[in-house]
């Protein structure tokens, strides 16, 4: 790596906007608010939705700037970087909300599993909160991998 990244006044990374600040933004609020307003059940998960949201349009506008950028400028790979990290970051917090592929299908799954009886409603809520680590817990819940006695 270039040791002109380390020096003062560099903003090569600061160019693409990746880490500019978006949360509260309008933009934000909007898709929170679309993303509730079609999946009622993220309501109680505001906060998580929120952070995904922000993610959401960090990467379109990464994806925008990079759209922009020819392959040899320098300032391509450091926006590249961005994008992929934050593109990263926005798959797992959009299978936390239960909106990647993976996450629907498993939902679908569990959900013909109680329809045909294999599993009891009952079992899989209290297999769900097992599994949900709690605030100001530093344990994992019972369930969870590496819980428990080992």
């Amino acid at each position: 790596m270039s040791t002109e990244l380390y020096q003062p006044g560099n903003s090569v990374a600061q160019k693409h906007g990746a880490w500019a600040s978006l949360e509260n933004t309008a933009e934000v609020e909007a898709l929170t608010d679309g993303l509730v307003d079609v999946y009622p059940h993220l309501a109680d998960f505001r906060s998580l939705v929120a952070t995904y949201a922000d993610l959401e349009l960090r990467l379109v506008g990464l994806r925008d700037h990079l759209d922009t950028l020819d392959p040899g400028d320098p300032d391509y790979r450091p926006a590249l970087d961005a994008m992929l990290r934050v593109e990263h970051r926005c798959g797992i917090r959009r299978g936390e909300c239960g909106l990647s592929p993976k996450a629907r299908a498993e939902v679908a799954r569990l959900l013909l599993d109680v329809e045909q009886g294999q599993i009891g409603l009952a079992d899989l809520a209290a297999a769900g909160r097992s599994t949900v680590p709690r605030v100001g817990h530093t344990e994992p819940a019972a369930g969870v991998i590496g819980a428990g006695d080992g």
